[in-house]
């Protein structure tokens, strides 16, 4: 995952030092989550796409850059 998400991020979308290994993961992590507590063999898109554009992207973006003021 931390290889692909290198390759797949575009410049500036997020800085190399925001990719701890937690961070990683957690998309992996919550798609696994799906198949074991749903008890599916397989996932809609919508899921994929929720789980990369609402969790994993903000994540990603959030770190490593300059705190923001809450």
């Amino acid at each position: 995952m931390a290889d692909g998400s290198r390759t797949g991020r575009r410049p500036g979308e997020a800085a190399p030092e925001a990719l701890h290994p937690r961070v990683a993961t957690v998309a992996v992590v919550l798609l696994r989550n799906e198949f074991v507590v749903r008890g599916v063999p397989s996932v809609p898109d919508e899921v994929l796409v929720e789980i990369v554009d609402e969790v994993y992207l903000p994540l990603v973006r959030g770190r490593g850059g300059p705190v923001r003021p809450v």
